[in-house]
């Protein structure tokens, strides 16, 4: 554990995930906050926690703009925060607009957790809380929205971890290493 600490201190201190959803944000985040002892938040439970609703139910009753307004405003609080020792897991469509980008660069180290469209689509091909994939073709749509927003992750990234096939030990294991390696 001093090992992972030591590798954590000579950062900023904050790590925010990012990609698409599925890819292992929230279970890489748990993990490495384990790992690391330090706070561990996921945008979209903030989210859910401060409106008293599910992300579905703020899409359906308040329109996917409504809900993006909501992210930018709780990344600004996390871009101006100075808390230190923090594992952030942002919402998969959160780098989509162009005026997070520079505010999720502030907040902290930016790692892409990057996955296939055949890796995300099995993890979450049984999920009725995904919004954007209550679809006829959930496959197409994963397949049309991962390259949509690659471009997005990538410009945000300070580090990309390819995550197919992969445990969650492991991931979290190559973020510390390649942490420590910047």
């Amino acid at each position: 554990m001093s090992e992972y600490k030591n590798k954590f201190l000579n950062t900023d201190g904050r790590i925010v995930l990012e990609g698409y959803m599925g890819s292992g944000k929230s279970s890489v985040g748990r993990k490495l906050s384990f790992l690391l002892k330090c706070e561990f938040n996921d945008t979209d439970n903030v989210i859910e926690n401060k409106e008293g609703r599910k992300i579905s139910e703020i899409f359906e009753e308040n329109g996917e703009a409504y809900f993006r307004n909501l992210e930018t405003e709780l990344l600004k609080k996390y871009g101006d925060s100075e808390s230190k020792n923090l594992i952030l897991s942002l919402g998969g469509g959160t780098p989509v607009r162009e005026e997070n980008r520079p505010i999720i660069k502030k907040i902290g180290t930016v790692v892409y957790l990057r996955a296939t469209p055949e890796t995300v689509y099995e993890r979450v091909k049984r999920s009725k809380t995904r919004p954007l994939l209550q679809c006829e073709d959930p496959f197409g749509r994963i397949k049309e929205m991962i390259a949509e927003r690659d471009g997005a992750y990538t410009e945000c990234a300070d580090i990309i971890v390819d995550v197919d096939n992969k445990s969650i030990s492991e991931i979290a294991d190559e973020i510390i290493k390649r942490m420590g390696d910047k």
